[in-house]
């Protein structure tokens, strides 16, 4: 079976395109709950904008595009 392909668009906040998968956590962060907010999620590397699934990225992006 083949996953659709889904793409995210670059930030809504900054515009910057170094984006990463997963919530943003510190360096004191226990390993199980990074790992854990590691298996979704989107967040930009430049400004620390997060939201936690590619939907509700995208649909943050068509908000601003469309102001």
């Amino acid at each position: 079976m083949k996953k659709k392909m889904v793409l995210v668009h670059p930030c809504p906040k900054c515009g910057s395109i170094y984006l990463a998968h997963g919530k943003p956590y510190g360096c004191a962060t226990p390993w199980f709950v990074a790992w854990l907010g590691s298996l979704h999620g989107v967040v930009c590397i430049a400004c620390g904008h997060y939201k936690p699934t590619v939907i509700a990225w995208n649909r943050e992006r068509r908000k601003k595009n469309a102001q």
